[in-house]
């Protein structure tokens, strides 16, 4: 038996609103500018697979259990992104 317990930090986003005098300046409303990010960290001290949030004993073949095997890590995404009102 394996332990899987983990710490994983799924989702974080960051933002910045322009200030309104700068904002009025140049005619617009807001200005919001932001980064988010998922799947940014996983740690776990004893689970030696790619993902511990994998039913372990979901993926059986002829029945064997493949463990996360035939599974990839969670992708990393980031997104960037400018959110202007009028």
């Amino acid at each position: 038996m394996r332990s899987a317990s983990y710490l994983r930090l799924k989702n974080i986003q960051l933002g910045y609103q322009l200030p309104r005098q700068l904002v009025n300046s140049i005619k617009l409303k807001d200005v919001f500018i932001y980064v988010n990010g998922q799947n940014l960290l996983t740690k776990t001290r004893f689970y030696e697979g790619y993902d511990p949030e994998i039913n372990y004993n979901a993926a059986v073949s002829d029945g064997v259990s493949l463990g996360d095997g035939n599974y990839y890590p969670q992708v990393k995404t980031f997104t960037f992104g400018v959110d202007i009102k009028f």
